[in-house]
């Protein structure tokens, strides 16, 4: 990925910058997660810091944590080593609009708080048989009332 990329800039920015992530799971995280899925990987997409990799990863799921931000993987990663779960969560760098995941290979694909129409069908290609496509996206209109980005 260019160094210079907008979306990596902009967000390295934000959680350089002194924002102090809360690890909390978005609430369809927990939703999905709570649902009966098949055994295997958990593949969040523009993950930030995530709290539902963290909860996924404490329950002995696998996960793929992919964001553009190095700065929010090494946030998440981390917070991972302290809790004893790195060894369950590896971390991708990629923009999503470029990133290929392996096909069928997610139990469950996350995302929450972005949204693009080729990125989303990419990912529903990555559910396994039996799996689930969690997906939250905003307009922008309800993007710009948003309190707060998860």
């Amino acid at each position: 990925m260019p160094d210079e990329h907008p979306d990596r800039l902009k967000w390295n920015v934000k959680y350089a910058n002194g924002v102090v992530p809360s690890f909390t799971p978005h609430p369809l995280a927990l939703r999905a997660l709570s649902m009966d899925l098949p055994d295997g990987l958990l593949v969040e997409l523009a993950c930030g810091p995530s709290g539902a990799a963290l909860l996924a990863a404490a329950n002995g799921r696998p996960v793929m944590a992919v964001d553009v931000s190095e700065v929010a993987l090494g946030m998440l990663g981390q917070k991972a080593r302290r809790h004893g779960l790195d060894h369950l969560i590896t971390l991708v760098q990629a923009d999503l609009l470029s990133w290929q995941p392996d096909a069928r290979s997610g139990a469950l694909v996350l995302c929450t708080g972005f949204w693009d129409s080729e990125a989303f069908a990419v990912a529903a290609e990555a559910v396994a048989d039996g799996g689930l496509v969690a997906w939250e996206a905003f307009t922008v209109e309800a993007r710009y009332s948003r309190p707060t980005l998860h």
